[in-house]
């Protein structure tokens, strides 16, 4: 009897490493909200409390398989079950090892065609504690139409704004409640100690951060929408470096916000920025997607994981874990079918 039910755990097993289907073990939720919904239903940031170094097994017990926790960080997927079910066996995600963290950086839904199975997935990962996620542009903007599903013909707009609108009235219309209220649960920011470059900060956005605000005092739709830092404006900036004031900005003109911040942090790290509301000693990187235009862009502070995935590029993941004690990271991706022009 016992060897019939060890069998019969070994072959579910295996069909769920194969199509990520088979439910998880319950295990005890690893985030703890650092803040509460806003007046504007955002959650501005979690702090995950998830560690890249463990002690090492008792003798008696068999070591995980991947020898040390592991994030995986994965970019926009935007509806595309499939290519992210072959990114997490591809990578070897495992749910069950007790090692591995699996984290989308928003724009989970929309766009491709199966948003509604990415967020039964996600929503299944994170109930067994082993998933989290950000929001994202579209994931907003979906929650929003959800909340009250607009009448497209009567809002004011280009027609391409009233298509988006009505994109996202679809997605919104097929979500049940479950899939809904995961989507809106999704922080602006995910924070977790010692997993960036050097051991430092990693911060999870889905767009941008700008460089010199704290965490609580960021733009939510900045946080969501931002491309690129404006230089300073008029008197304010009379005297003062972008660092100081610059103007985050959802459209491409100035400079890529992830130039600034690597300048930024280089500086404030050598303390030639003076004193900063924004400060770890060990640095702080971001991992972020949103911008698909400039594809897969990793940086020494900064990490974008959006390489276009929906309209046929690829799906990325940024595996980080510790080896020898030093944080290391590795980019995998896959191919991705052509779901939107």
């Amino acid at each position: 009897m016992l060897f019939f039910v060890i069998g019969v755990l070994w072959t579910l097993t295996r069909g769920y490493r194969r199509n990520l289907d088979f439910p998880l073990v319950s295990i005890p939720s690893k985030t703890s909200t650092s803040t509460s919904p806003d007046k504007n239903g955002y959650i501005h940031l979690i702090t995950l409390p998830f560690k890249l170094h463990q002690p090492p097994p008792p003798v008696h017990r068999k070591p995980k398989r991947h020898g040390s926790p592991r994030l995986i960080l994965v970019g926009d997927v935007h509806g595309a079950l499939d290519e992210l079910k072959a990114l997490l066996q591809k990578v070897d995600f495992d749910p069950n090892s007790g090692t591995d963290h699996l984290v989308l950086t928003g724009d989970m839904i929309a766009k491709g065609p199966k948003s509604g199975g990415v967020l039964d997935l996600m929503g299944k990962l994170s109930e067994g504690g082993v998933a989290s996620c950000v929001r994202g542009n579209h994931d907003d903007r979906v929650v929003r139409a959800d909340d009250e599903l607009v009448d497209i013909e009567k809002k004011k707009g280009s027609k391409r704004k009233q298509r988006k609108r009505a994109s996202d009235e679809a997605v919104a219309k097929i979500l049940t409640p479950v899939q809904a209220k995961y989507l809106a649960s999704c922080p602006l920011i995910l924070r977790v100690h010692g997993a960036g470059h050097r051991g430092g900060e990693l911060l999870v956005v889905h767009a941008g951060i700008v460089p010199g605000v704290s965490l609580l005092k960021q733009n939510p739709k900045l946080l969501m929408n931002m491309r690129t830092i404006l230089p300073p404006k008029g008197a304010q900036g009379k005297g003062k470096t972008e660092y100081e004031v610059g103007r985050g900005s959802s459209t491409t003109k100035g400079r890529h916000w992830a130039e600034v911040w690597n300048e930024w942090e280089e500086k404030r790290l050598n303390g030639d920025l003076g004193e900063q509301e924004l400060k770890t000693p060990e640095g702080i990187t971001v991992v972020y997607g949103h911008y698909a235009a400039k594809g897969l862009d990793v940086r020494r502070w900064t990490k974008g994981m959006d390489s276009n995935c929906v309209r046929g590029g690829r799906l990325s993941a940024l595996v980080v874990k510790k080896e020898k004690g030093e944080v290391v990271m590795e980019v995998v991706s896959v191919k991705c079918k052509k779901y939107v022009s």
